[in-house]
């Protein structure tokens, strides 16, 4: 995954999951390759895009189309040039300001596979946002697991986001943390949360979040108020929509991607932009130092029903990635997410 703006006129070399790539435009379409000349492993993210969109080898000035094709091998008739000859094919599509990235390298003539569907408010007109990104030293489950968990907000984000929250838990004895997760399909979810107090029965709304399979997640930011958009008043909404993607063994990338229907060009909201990097970095230290850094089975860690958020995570991403079925459950774990 990258940001859209970050792909000018030059390659652009990143790893997803271990695999170098490098992305161009040809016309301005996003074509993407394995970032290695299959003649000598230079890298062609170091070469340049030339006539015709293709990418040249910095090498042997090799030339690949984004369908990884050889188009030209120099001092070689086009007798003697293989008709096999290509770079490994990627999958690369362009939405919400990103480009997607399917690291599993493509035959010569399949399909691109579908995207995962994005929230309207990353596709569709009148939504805006500064986006940032920063790499940890964490596998990419850990870190989307800790985003979707809603329990340490009052703690971990005492002094940002989990202030009016850490208060209203001071005011409550034995606050109960109240979840209502509903599946919407292959393994996504949204759940609303809140506060209720077990003695008055009073309850408090806090907030809304969904996980958008296999690696994004979208909590609502509460914003009171009206704002005009397509000629309407509608409410004013705030998003932030966060992926988390793997770049080499044992790191990652946090994609950050404010959305709002309202302030645009207002600089006080482009500083509530800003804030973001301080709430990402609240997060930093516990994914980082967590172990093991990828996440176990849910049947691995002692879990409470405020948890429910992140075993759903869990057992989507071990069932999805590791093994279709989980191993036991631990004697001392609680079932927090039937």
């Amino acid at each position: 995954m990258a940001f859209s703006h970050d792909l000018k006129s030059k390659p652009l070399g990143i790893a997803v999951d271990d695999v170098p790539v490098v992305l161009w435009r040809a016309e301005g379409a996003v074509q993407a390759l394995v970032d290695q000349c299959p003649h000598r492993s230079a890298k062609l993210s170091v070469g340049k895009v030339v006539e015709g969109g293709a990418i040249q080898c910095p090498f042997h000035a090799w030339r690949f189309g984004g369908d990884g094709v050889c188009r030209s091998i120099p001092l070689v008739t086009g007798a003697e040039r293989p008709a096999k000859v290509r770079a490994g094919r990627l999958a690369a599509r362009e939405a919400g300001g990103l480009i997607w990235l399917f690291t599993r390298v493509l035959e010569v003539d399949e399909a691109v596979p579908p995207m995962p569907s994005l929230p309207p408010s990353m596709t569709e007109p009148g939504w805006h946002g500064d986006m940032i990104v920063r790499e940890w030293d964490a596998h990419w489950s850990r870190a989307i697991q800790t985003m979707l968990d809603v329990a340490h907000i009052p703690f971990v984000r005492a002094r940002t986001i989990g202030a009016g929250l850490g208060r209203k838990i001071g005011k409550v004895d034995a606050a109960h943390l109240k979840l209502d997760l509903r599946e919407t399909g292959g393994g996504a979810y949204e759940m609303d949360w809140g506060l209720t107090d077990p003695v008055t029965g009073g309850e408090s709304d806090a907030g809304w979040l969904a996980f958008l399979p296999p690696n994004g997640m979208s909590p609502k930011v509460p914003v009171k108020g009206e704002t005009k958009q397509g000629g309407a008043r509608v409410p004013k909404e705030w998003y932030l929509h966060i992926f988390c993607t793997p770049t080499t063994e044992g790191r990652s990338n946090q994609f950050v991607v404010p959305r709002r229907n309202f302030g645009r060009g207002n600089p006080a909201w482009a500083a509530a932009d800003k804030l973001n990097i301080v709430v990402l970095n609240e997060d930093k230290r516990n994914v980082e130092t967590a172990w093991p850094s990828r996440v176990p089975a849910p049947t691995a860690e002692i879990s409470m029903p405020a948890d429910a958020s992140t075993i759903a995570f869990q057992r989507y991403h071990w069932k999805t990635f590791v093994e279709p079925t989980l191993p036991p459950r631990g004697a001392d774990a609680v079932e927090a997410a039937e």
